[in-house]
């Protein structure tokens, strides 16, 4: 079966977020899904990070014991699935909030913003929201329908709109300074362009009249005496 190719792309600004909210079937589609999956997806929790970094392979500068030690760490399975069940236990944690996502936003971004110091970044928005979707559909299986499918991607937009907000905020104001310096330049190169010939001798003549003026005034002021 096909399902709908939903855009997986973030919002665009926190207004539209904020209009756009989970109606209460689809808050019990979420957790009812996941309450069938949870158990399958925690005793195979390391999928979660396997699979992100085959999709996102920058995704490893998140993860200190995979980018210190690689493959060459004794323990780097058991890295993966400490650190994936990590995950799992907080997306189960945002499921169970999913009726009151704006009581949980700061939270989620501080959560970003700690992981912005990992290395996350505005690129993993799509793997991640991939990732996740891809295995709510493979451990539903044939349960999984076009209904799921649009309710969770609409879950994971929300969800990851707040933990990349940070990210999201730095850039525009990095957008916003960007634009104005390029405001700037194109204003100089306008100038720059400009026949400046003719205030240049009106300036010069502005200069030769007020000198003149002012040797005037001396003889002036000199003859008087």
């Amino acid at each position: 079966m096909e399902y709908s190719t939903a855009s997986l792309d973030l919002f665009s600004d926190t207004n539209q977020v904020k209009k756009i909210v989970l109606t209460k079937k689809e808050v019990k589609l979420i957790k009812a899904s996941w309450d069938i999956i949870e158990a399958d997806v925690m005793k195979n929790s390391h999928i979660v990070i396997t699979k992100l970094m085959k999709e996102a392979p920058s995704s490893i500068t998140l993860f200190t014991f995979a980018k210190d030690s690689g493959i060459y760490n004794p323990n780097y399975e058991l890295d993966i699935k400490r650190h994936s069940l990590k995950i799992v236990n907080a997306l189960s944690w945002i499921v169970s909030k999913s009726d009151e996502f704006d009581s949980i936003k700061h939270e989620l971004m501080e959560l970003g913003e700690r992981h912005r110091g990992y290395g996350l970044k505005l690129t993993f928005i799509k793997p991640m929201q991939f990732v996740l979707l891809d295995i709510v559909k493979t451990y539903m299986g044939p349960l999984y329908s076009n209904e799921f499918h649009l309710t969770w991607v609409k879950f994971l937009q929300i969800m990851m709109f707040w933990i990349f907000h940070p990210l999201l905020k730095n850039q525009r104001t990095v957008e916003k300074k960007a634009s104005f310096l390029t405001g700037v330049s194109r204003r100089v190169e306008d100038i720059m362009k400009l026949d400046i010939r003719p205030l240049f001798f009106a300036l010069c003549l502005i200069v030769l009249i007020v000198g003149w003026t002012m040797v005037l005034d001396r003889k002036f002021a000199g003859g008087i005496r």
